[in-house]
């Protein structure tokens, strides 16, 4: 047990004596400059070990054991500051990809910007006080599409000045501001749209230049594509007016404030009230679309919505020569959205299908007596649920053409067979 107990102590003193050894050994080496060697730190956000030498850092001492000892020297940190590079540099984050730098984005956006903005117009709505009602007043933006002083803007921006027949009232008027002109324009309405919700303004071109916005031919847009979005600067804005943002939906169905429903781009970009009917640009500077803030959504709905550009020149283009857009049938009811129907149906059982908010007087609807309150559930026995595929059937279907409309009434409970003939849209 002894003998044991010795070995072991052995072992540790040997142990011991070889780790001091070793430290002093090393200890030594370092003094003489064997492992001496600088860090060195440089621009940029890392830190390297440099091995760089100054003359004669490389020397070879010859003793009467010949050795060869090797020193590394300091290396003298720069002095010189960080260069800045150009504004047009490229970018090196890979060799063969396309590359643009943040610098020719900005100048991009800024050209732009200042090539479209004159084509863009500040209305400013008032109607004055009657015996019947106060004085009201609203503002919003316009797009100039000809030099001939046509204006397009969404109908509800200039909705106060306007009478139930879809016309302005006597003691309402628009002004419309332009950049760079110190005085502003009168403007009259030429017609507007609810199908749309897409107005047609003129003023005198005489008055003033006007610069006409450049229109995409075919937009071809996709999901994930960057666009700029314009509106008139505010009143206590020198300039400015400009948001950006990505296309994150097309065709998506929303209903305007009267209940009629259409087909929108989505996009992400912030539009304020005030720049309602203002253009949506592609990074070619050219519309794709008219910003609409006139949208009936939900409180968590907080998207930004434009009216395709084929739709608005179409549009505009019939309300110029004959004011109204021909060829459209029309049933002449507005129906509720289907989240707030669902609250109705968990509370009164009611059938799936379309709610009757309202029907127009003497329209298709109201002459085969439906009503309000009534369920459409079927059209031509095809059950019918969603607001957009009542839109799609009526686009689809001929002035003139009968249709048979399924509806449960909730006065009696029943079910009730009418036969509408659809007209064509004039309003």
């Amino acid at each position: 047990m002894r003998v044991k107990a010795n070995w072991l102590f052995g072992i540790i003193a040997i142990s011991l004596v070889s780790a001091i050894a070793a430290s002093l050994l090393t200890a030594v080496f370092f003094v003489k400059g064997y492992f001496r060697q600088s860090v060195v730190w440089q621009s940029g956000t890392t830190a390297e070990s440099t091995s760089e030498t100054t003359t004669g850092s490389l020397s070879a001492a010859t003793t009467q054991k010949p050795t060869t000892r090797i020193t590394f020297s300091p290396t003298t940190r720069p002095t010189t500051a960080p260069t800045t590079t150009n504004r047009t540099q490229e970018s090196s984050l890979h060799p063969d990809a396309w590359k643009v730098s943040l610098w020719q984005v900005q100048e991009q956006l800024e050209s732009i910007y200042e090539n479209v903005s004159p084509s863009v117009v500040g209305l400013n709505i008032e109607v004055i006080a009657t015996s019947t009602a106060n004085a009201r007043s609203n503002s919003g933006s316009g797009l100039v599409i000809s030099e001939d002083g046509i204006i397009v803007t969404n109908t509800g921006t200039i909705s106060i000045a306007l009478d139930r027949s879809g016309n302005l009232r006597s003691e309402a008027s628009i002004n419309v501001y332009l950049i760079d002109h110190p005085q502003p324009l009168k403007a009259e309405l030429i017609g507007n749209d609810a199908l749309t919700g897409l107005s047609v303004l003129s003023v005198d071109p005489t008055q003033a230049v006007l610069k006409p916005a450049e229109m995409a031919e075919d937009p071809e847009l996709q999901v994930g594509q960057m666009i700029l979005a314009i509106g008139y600067p505010e009143m206590l804005t020198s300039q400015g007016g400009l948001s950006s943002g990505l296309i994150t939906a097309i065709n998506r169905e929303m209903m305007l404030e009267d209940g009629t429903g259409v087909r929108m781009i989505q996009t992400d970009a912030h539009i304020s009230q005030h720049c309602s009917g203002g253009p949506l640009l592609n990074l070619d500077g050219e519309v794709i679309g008219l910003a609409n803030c006139s949208i009936n959504r939900d409180i968590s709905d907080v998207m930004g919505y434009a009216l395709p550009i084929e739709v608005v020149q179409q549009v505009a283009k019939n309300l110029v020569t004959q004011g109204y857009v021909s060829g459209r049938a029309w049933l002449g009811v507005t129906v509720l959205q289907e989240s707030n129907f669902l609250e109705l149906q968990n509370l009164y059982r009611f059938p799936d299908g379309l709610y009757i908010s309202s029907v127009i007087k003497d329209s298709p609807a109201y002459t085969a007596d439906l009503r309000k309150g009534d369920i459409i559930t079927k059209i031509n026995e095809n059950d019918v649920e969603t607001h957009e595929s009542l839109m799609l059937f009526l686009q689809s279907q001929a002035i003139g053409a009968m249709v048979d409309i399924e509806v449960y009434r909730k006065s009696d409970g029943q079910y009730h067979q009418l036969k509408v003939y659809l007209q064509e849209y004039q309003r």
